[in-house]
């Protein structure tokens, strides 16, 4: 606990073999000096990059607000929260599985292979199916919390099998939670249409984009730091922010309207 490098043994959780950092270690000055320098180097790059997309993506989502008449008169906020979370949560979801799926199907080719296969093929089918089936969205917390507490053991108990096997419990694993991912964005767009002809859906787009390319590092920052886990939580809890997001939306327009 003490010693100034995290010397604990990896797991599939923290698998990062390289990272000897402690968050709580980045406030301290003597971590800046000696045997840390080479960990620092690492950190200065991730945190560089979040902060150059945090920059871009602000200016991207607040530049239109600012200047667009429209944009500042039609606006939601309940919206602008909803596809903000949304974008969060794909890709904490997407980065949280794939990172916890590689080591069961063997190889990074295999799992970012599959993982993205299966979640554009789920969520295309779930997009697809979003207007029967989108008051279901509610089931995708449920959904994610079983795969963080399933996968785990499914993989453990099947880790000896064939790569066919396992390609084909991972697609098991991934489709449910996928096919609902997929239902989000086009809901919100419906949901911005309904409740105000003149709704800049393309801001909104832009908003969800924005928050995807600051989620995609920012969800590598957090399983580095914390683990694959938490990665997969953010995005869970993400997805109740948002759930909550287009209720609140909802109930807006029906007053409106």
């Amino acid at each position: 606990q003490t010693y100034p490098l995290n010397i604990d043994a990896t797991t599939d959780d923290t698998p990062f073999v390289f990272h000897m950092l402690r968050a709580g270690d980045l406030l301290k000055a003597s971590t800046y000096q000696g045997m840390n320098e080479i960990n620092l180097k690492a950190v200065k790059v991730l945190g560089t990059l979040l902060g150059i997309v945090i920059v871009l993506s602000t200016i991207a989502i607040i530049a239109p607000l600012t200047l667009r008449k429209r944009v500042r008169e039609s606006h939601s906020r309940s919206l602008m929260i909803y596809f903000a979370a949304i974008g969060l949560a794909f890709m904490m979801v997407e980065i949280g599985q794939l990172e916890r799926l590689i080591v069961f199907l063997g190889h990074p080719i295999y799992g970012l292979t599959v993982v993205l296969f299966v979640l554009l093929v789920a969520s295309s089918l779930g997009s697809l199916a979003s207007r029967r089936l989108g008051g279901w969205l509610w089931l995708l917390p449920l959904l994610l919390a079983a795969f963080i507490w399933v996968s785990p053991a499914v993989t453990r108990q099947l880790a000896g099998a064939s790569t066919p096997v396992r390609i084909l419990i991972s697609a098991l694993l991934l489709f449910p939670s996928g096919f609902f991912m997929g239902m989000a964005f086009p809901l919100g767009v419906k949901q911005a249409r309904t409740s105000d002809e003149r709704a800049p859906t393309a801001w909104y787009w832009g908003i969800n984009g924005a928050f995807s390319v600051v989620s995609s590092v920012l969800a590598l920052v957090v399983a580095v730091f914390w683990g694959v886990t938490v990665t997969l939580l953010v995005g869970m809890v993400a997805y109740m922010v948002a759930l909550v997001a287009l209720s609140v939306a909802r109930s807006a327009g029906k007053i409106t309207l």
